[in-house]
């Protein structure tokens, strides 16, 4: 996480025409609409022999984690608009592999992956709808494979996103497990966050849809992972920030973006770290009776940490994905083991065997600035 490009301020927020709350309201959802679905055999049709069998049965894998009918519904209504648009930005073999990505990640909402990309809250977001929402992901990307559009809800503005968040990259996503669904969605949803700020990074004021979030290839410098975020205007383009990560809290406005519905804040941050918007705890006391009061309501719930601290600093390494502008990371909590005091969460950031347990005493202090001597060591190599 990187929060020095964006400082919330919550009176400017709820000032704001594009603020949280105007995301939601009365109505139902304002929702580009794709191309209308006959049936599941619809979706189906477009495969065939291994590939169809693969997929009916991660398809009977996801009915079997989600018994609300009317999700269900919405799902492979979503998802035959994709695989069948007869409009479309995207091929129609990519559109199929999207299909079938997406099926994969609602029925093992483990496999979704940020890769060697800086997208950590966007990652988040999209595993958390994948737990709780997997249709709100698919209408999400519809929208934008079918016309590279999303609407903000209830109101008479329709963003466009860049073209190149359909442009494949195959030698990124074998490296780092990062699909092209991922990639749609990740990179859709941080545009749709910074169309949605009122005021950028160094003070730069904009109105919707001026800003584009694009990822380009990396330079050569330390740390660089090719994200871009780029003001347009009569000058023509500029580049206003790189590696531009937003904040934890992101994580959130996501979410609701994709479900049109507010939750419970779910985002945790320690209270010395508190940009003004997240759910905040002090000791691990108080970041216990979080977790287990969300876990047992199975809620959606995240956690914004410091990766300079063991166990991550050790793991992020050996991924090579630990950079100065990604310190502050943030991941899904998952489950809690009471008898145990120990913590399941997903790391978007691990290329592989990305769930894991934690003792909640490590978790806790992982929501602090490290001071170990191996943290102050790594920082000085990160710096060079």
């Amino acid at each position: 996480m990187n929060d020095r490009f964006f400082e919330s301020d919550p009176k400017t927020e709820q000032d704001s025409p594009l603020s949280l709350l105007s995301l939601v309201s009365e109505g139902g959802r304002k929702h580009t609409q794709i191309s209308p679905v006959a049936s599941e055999e619809a979706l189906w049709g477009q495969f065939s022999g291994h590939e169809r069998s693969k997929l009916e049965k991660e398809s009977a894998q996801f009915d079997a984690l989600n018994t609300d009918i009317e999700k269900r519904e919405r799902f492979y209504s979503a998802l035959t608009g994709i695989a069948t648009a007869s409009d479309s930005y995207v091929s129609q073999e990519d559109r199929l592999k999207i299909s079938a990505q997406i099926v994969r990640h609602a029925a093992s909402p483990e496999t979704v992956r940020q890769g060697h990309h800086q997208t950590c809250s966007a990652t988040t977001a999209e595993y958390l709808l994948y737990k709780h929402d997997p249709a709100a992901v698919a209408q999400f990307t519809g929208d934008l494979v079918s016309s590279r559009q999303y609407s903000w809800k209830d109101m008479n503005i329709t963003s466009t996103v860049p073209a190149s968040i359909f442009k494949a990259d195959e030698e990124s996503r074998s490296k780092s497990g990062r699909d092209l669904s991922s990639q749609i969605f990740q990179m859709g949803m941080i545009n749709v966050y910074w169309h949605g700020q009122n005021s950028g990074p160094f003070g730069l004021v904009h109105g919707p849809g001026a800003v584009r979030f694009e990822e380009v290839k990396p330079t050569s410098e330390p740390g660089d992972t090719g994200e871009r975020l780029i003001l347009h205007n009569e000058s023509g383009d500029k580049v206003i920030a790189r590696n531009p990560e937003v904040q934890a809290g992101a994580v959130q406005y996501m979410y609701m973006f994709a479900t049109r519905d507010i939750p419970p804040n779910f985002v945790i941050e320690n209270v010395k770290e508190n940009t003004g918007v997240t759910l905040t705890v002090s000791d691990v006391h108080s970041l216990r009776a979080v977790i287990s009061e969300r876990t047992s309501a199975k809620q959606p719930l995240a956690i914004k940490i410091h990766a300079g601290n063991e166990p991550f600093l050790s793991q992020l390494l050996g991924y090579n994905s630990l950079t100065l502008d990604s310190v502050w990371h943030v991941l899904a909590v998952d489950d809690f083991n009471a008898k145990h005091n120990m913590v399941k969460i997903h790391d978007p950031a691990r290329h592989e065997d990305n769930e894991q347990w934690i003792s909640l005493d490590d978790l806790y202090r992982a929501t602090t600035t490290p001071r170990s001597q191996a943290w102050k060591t790594t920082l000085t190599k990160l710096k060079h």
